[in-house]
């Protein structure tokens, strides 16, 4: 996968991939419950990143990105749940997962910046 170093772009595949990765998820009741959580939090850190690039302040910033953290880290243990129940395309799972994980490392990142400049 091509590494892209635009972090908004960034987050726009993640999310795309997380919801076209969700149709590879069973349908019956712990594969829609799943593959709901996934869309979710796959897709709200790069809304809540749009909102930190207009924050109106620091402690604004911290916060908005600290709610994306906070969906990455539930994103990367809805992967883990999918990986442990093995459901979805497993390389495309694999992906996903190791992406999650840079991009939690990027906003923790942020946030340790942003807070050390307070």
């Amino acid at each position: 996968m091509e590494k892209i170093f635009d972090l908004e772009k960034r987050l726009v595949r993640f999310a795309a991939r997380a919801i076209t990765f969700s149709n590879s998820i069973p349908n019956n009741f712990a594969g829609n419950h799943l593959k709901g959580q996934l869309i979710r939090a796959s897709c709200n850190p790069c809304l809540q990143y749009g909102e930190a690039s207009g924050a109106e302040s620091r402690k604004d910033f911290i916060h908005k990105t600290g709610v994306g953290i906070k969906e990455l880290k539930e994103a990367r243990n809805c992967l883990l749940i999918l990986t442990e129940i093995n459901y979805g395309h497993k390389f495309q799972r694999e992906e996903l997962l190791s992406e999650c994980i840079e991009l939690i490392k990027i906003f923790g990142k942020m946030i340790n910046n942003s807070r050390s400049q307070l």
